[in-house]
């Protein structure tokens, strides 16, 4: 993603945000009027989120982790090599057959038999 694309994506959920919390509750965070947070609004806004993306930054909400894209390929590696590993021990999958009630009661709480 170029930095252009970024900014606009910054600037989008910056003005989301803002509409979700609203120009009062902002301005009083910052001790300010609320027309001076309009302002920010009507034109700061973009100049501040193509400043973070050219510095290579993104803005995310506070309830969202950022992890480096490497970790996310190898995480995605490690799970689609084992998803495409043949189950190659004896007892790979279990059938109905196979499983024996874990107590006396014939209950759902059931084991492997021994072989």
């Amino acid at each position: 993603m170029d930095w252009k694309e970024r900014s606009r994506k910054n600037s989008t959920i910056i003005l989301q945000q803002l509409a979700s919390i609203g120009l009062k509750r902002v301005a009083g965070a910052l001790e300010v009027d609320e027309s001076t947070v309009s302002r920010l609004k009507n034109g700061e806004i973009e100049k501040h989120a193509r400043f973070l993306a050219a510095l290579g930054l993104k803005v995310v909400p506070n309830n969202v982790r950022c992890f480096e894209v490497g970790y996310i390929e190898s995480l995605r590696y490690l799970a689609r090599d084992q998803l495409n590993t043949e189950i190659s021990t004896q007892r790979g999958l279990s059938w109905d057959d196979d499983l024996i009630p874990d107590d006396q009661s014939g209950r759902s709480n059931f084991r492997q038999k021994e072989w």
